[in-house]
């Protein structure tokens, strides 16, 4: 039973002979959303705070809390064919303190729609466009473009928070707090990928090189350009 749900197994799915190196990153990445959910929803609390119980983009927020958890949910069906492993699924029952302690309630709520949004989601979106071409047809396949889907518009809520912010105030203080964000971002994408001899590119698995240039040319292509027209970086 996942989240609530009973999941039948296709028994032609590549995953039932898959290595125990794709269902250990596959746990790291159901961590990850789990993790998402519970920001997401943080942050939709303390927007409404900041810009009314009416706020779109608080709205916004928490329907991607909603995804990520659903995301969680195609992760545990992945680790449901691992049945070398007593694998328990997680759950969202705690709290994650996301930035400095001494930022106002406003400016908490920028840093993290940029770190989340502006850079986390948007570099997760391109590792998962490389992933999604790769990925063998099947349960892999829908996980990856399902999760993809979403995250192009998580992204957004970190750009339309900015847009917002520097309308009323400068955000250029965040310039100090973006090597910081990035290699959050890098060690929550990277480093959960095991150095493996075997292509496992099937299950929806780059290597470390592999995603490190991915990352590298967003933030070069995508990110840091579009921080620097409100004067960060």
């Amino acid at each position: 039973m996942l989240l609530g749900y009973k999941l039948q197994l296709e028994p032609t799915e590549p995953l039932i002979n898959a290595p125990k190196a794709v269902f250990q990153i596959w746990r790291n990445r159901e961590a990850i959303e789990i993790e998402a959910a519970i920001i997401f929803k943080q942050l939709a609390f303390d927007m409404h705070r900041v810009w009314g119980e009416n706020d779109q983009i608080a709205r916004i927020c928490m329907a991607a809390s909603s995804d990520e958890l659903r995301h969680a949910v195609r992760c545990q069906r992945i680790l449901s064919y691992d049945h070398s492993a007593d694998y328990q699924p997680l759950t969202a029952n705690y709290r994650v303190q996301f930035g400095p302690k001494d930022l106002s309630l406003e400016d908490r709520v920028l840093y993290t729609a940029v770190g989340v949004g502006c850079i986390t989601e948007t570099l997760s979106t391109a590792l998962l466009l490389e992933m999604n071409k790769r990925a063998s047809p099947g349960v892999i396949k829908d996980t990856v473009h399902e999760i993809l889907s979403d995250e192009i518009n998580h992204g957004r809520i970190g750009w339309a928070e900015l847009t917002r912010y520097s309308r009323r105030s400068d955000p250029s203080w965040l310039t100090k707090h973006i090597p910081q964000l990035v290699k959050e971002a890098f060690s929550d994408e990277i480093s959960p990928m095991l150095r493996d001899e075997n292509d496992l590119s099937k299950w929806g698995i780059l290597t470390p090189d592999q995603s490190d240039l991915i990352m590298q040319e967003t933030l070069n292509k995508i990110i840091y350009p579009g921080l620097k027209k409100f004067s960060i970086v």
